[in-house]
């Protein structure tokens, strides 16, 4: 990716996306400022070589992604950040990048979740990646679309492990420990998730990354 040139794209062309071979990556932007753009970019391109796709320049895209936002004023909103591939011959690629904004809108102070019957397929060598085939997602978030008692989703994977919820990661605490499920064969390794690690780490706060079940999420005390 040595060149970038941005054109707008129609909403059918946006959704074809969606069934292409890609990663993506979601921000958000306060004040113009792109917040934690190296650690989102260093995931996007993570992310991309393992699903076969070409390393990107992340000098060239950060300078063009901050002259984008700058050029736009789009001083607060989420961005999401889309790479994709066509494979054209043995040995080239056409590589895709879509840039989506959408408004800010707060998170709800609690979530009320239901626990989904769609199990998250287990698969070692894709868990963690944030790809675009979200289908297990979208199969388990219309378990509740229409159930105003519930803002979210819990999904477990086919072993009847707790992975996430269907907008974010899960920590609980309980006995002076933090707790968070392992993502070894399920499951988005997110950006957030990986700074709170980081940050209890550096506290010397206990924390435990393994298999739970519903039971032990149960007993949480926060």
């Amino acid at each position: 990716l040595k060149d970038l040139k941005f054109t707008p794209i129609t909403k059918q062309e946006l959704l074809n996306h969606a069934h292409a071979k890609g990663v993506f990556t979601t921000l958000k932007v306060v004040k113009g400022v792109p917040i934690d753009i190296d650690k989102h970019l260093q995931r996007l391109q993570h992310d991309a070589q393992l699903v076969g796709i070409n390393l990107i320049e992340l000098d060239l895209l950060r300078s063009t992604l901050l002259h984008f936002l700058e050029a736009r004023d789009n001083n607060e909103c989420v961005l999401k950040i889309v790479l994709t591939s066509k494979q054209l011959n043995s040995k080239n690629q056409k590589i895709q990048l879509c840039i989506q904004f959408r408004p800010y809108t707060a998170w709800p102070q609690t979530l009320k979740l239901k626990i989904c019957k769609n199990p998250l397929p287990r698969n070692d060598k894709i868990a963690g990646l944030k790809t675009l085939d979200r289908e297990n997602i979208e199969m388990a978030s219309r378990e509740f679309q229409n159930n105003p008692e519930f803002n979210g989703g819990l999904l477990l994977d086919t072993e009847q492990s707790v992975i996430e919820s269907t907008i974010a990661n899960i920590f609980w605490y309980n006995d002076y420990t933090f707790y968070t499920p392992s993502l070894k064969f399920a499951g988005v390794n997110g950006i957030c998730r990986k700074n709170i690690i980081e940050n209890l780490t550096k506290n010397n706060d206990k924390i435990v990354i393994d298999n739970f079940n519903i039971s032990d999420l149960l007993n949480a005390h926060h």
